[in-house]
């Protein structure tokens, strides 16, 4: 009997996106070295820790958070959650687990300018523009100085707080608005295909018919010769070579 695999892109499970990344080890604006403050429209993210010791800062609607990291504990993310990694003895290493593979690189992430620049276009591009280390390293100390800022309406009122945030909130959907159509089509072409796949599994399951598991098969997954100038510090991402028709965060390292 003559079995036809059904061939379609490997991906990581659950349509996610995995990383390990060495986080920045510089200091920033405000005597920490940091990765830089961000948050995400649409996707949860989770930090593992993998070496080396510090915390990560929150900011999310009830205020400022701090949460110690180090290896074997983990922390997630949902939408709207600002964080930013911490690393005071320069060896915070983390594996990153993102949801909606696609989304990430696609505009979902929103770093946490100062609102001139999160409210002009033009000036909001510019800022994201990396192109070595340094480049990475000024991105990052404007994204802290926002960050710093939101910190600051925190610690007068609450009130204070979820106001300027909701402004950040606000600025951030307004930049995105044009590209959501974009994102559910990568939505549905990835985690939610395989969702889909799941539901047929088990229909065939529930059929008795063992198809798919004659159609089981493995991948190796490896990481780029050389890391990227991520928002957070050194990207290793892993990814399948079929899926790299997505634009990868930041820009590769020398």
């Amino acid at each position: 009997m003559t079995h036809i695999r059904d061939v379609y892109e490997p991906v990581l499970p659950g349509g996610t996106l995995m990383s390990r990344v060495e986080i920045y080890g510089s200091e920033s604006v405000d005597g920490q070295c940091s990765g830089t403050p961000h948050m995400h429209l649409a996707c949860d993210e989770m930090y593992f820790g993998l070496a080396g010791h510090g915390t990560v800062e929150l900011i999310t609607f009830d205020g400022f958070n701090r949460l110690p990291m180090s290896p074997g504990v983990a922390i997630v993310f949902t939408p709207g959650t600002i964080h930013r990694a911490i690393n005071p003895d320069g060896d915070l290493e983390i594996l990153v687990i993102m949801q909606n593979k696609g989304l990430p690189e696609r505009g979902d992430v929103a770093i946490c300018f100062p609102t001139p620049i999160m409210t002009d276009k033009h000036a909001y591009e510019d800022a994201m523009k990396v192109d070595c280390d340094v480049t990475a390293k000024s991105r990052r100390d404007l994204g802290v100085s926002g960050f710093l800022e939101l910190k600051k309406a925190f610690s007068r009122s609450l009130d204070e707080g979820r106001e300027a945030l909701d402004r950040f909130y606000q600025a951030a959907v307004e930049r995105t608005r044009d590209q959501y159509p974009g994102w559910e089509k990568i939505v549905a072409d990835g985690p939610a295909e395989q969702v889909r796949r799941t539901q047929q599994t088990l229909k065939n399951l529930s059929g008795n018919s063992i198809e798919s598991l004659q159609e089981g098969h493995f991948l190796k997954v490896g990481t780029a010769s050389c890391p990227s100038f991520g928002y957070c510090g050194r990207i290793h991402s892993y990814q399948p070579p079929a899926t790299s028709r997505f634009t990868p965060e930041g820009v590769r390292s020398r």
